[in-house]
């Protein structure tokens, strides 16, 4: 990792195991009282990716030129969006008002589509395609 760049992937994958971890030790109170942290970490991990140097999807390519590309659902680049930027699944859950088990599932297929098997996979997966992406969406403009 280059100096002042911070792996927000890495990080958000650790604060879903974390999350995974909680939800399988403690009784449902003791989770519901850490559940209410899950949100500040979420932001936490927002902040961290805004001060990373650049975004593997940038803004600029459009959401069919992903669906085409990855072949997603519209839904599941909603889903890829908010991953690259380092969203746990309740992360995902809460920016879509969806379920956190229905976000796990997007997540999964997210990552099978992309032929990665984790997070930390999943901005060098598409950086490693984005670029037949942008050309791909051109020739089709």
């Amino acid at each position: 990792m280059a100096c002042g760049v911070v792996d927000t992937v890495s990080v958000a994958e650790a604060l879903t195991r974390l999350e995974m971890v909680l939800r399988a030790r403690l009784t449902p109170q003791q989770f519901h009282s850490c559940a209410r942290l899950l949100p500040a970490l979420d932001a936490a991990v927002g902040v961290l990716r805004r001060l990373s140097l650049a975004s593997p999807v940038p803004e600029a390519v459009s959401d069919d030129v992903l669906r085409h590309r990855f072949r997603l659902t519209k839904r599941e680049t909603q889903v890829l969006r908010l991953l690259v930027l380092g969203r746990s699944n309740s992360g995902v859950a809460r920016g879509l008002g969806i379920s956190v088990h229905t976000a796990r599932h997007h997540t999964e297929r997210v990552l099978t589509k992309l032929n990665v098997h984790s997070r930390a996979q999943l901005a060098a997966a598409i950086g490693g395609r984005l670029a037949v992406a942008v050309e791909d969406g051109r020739r089709s403009a």
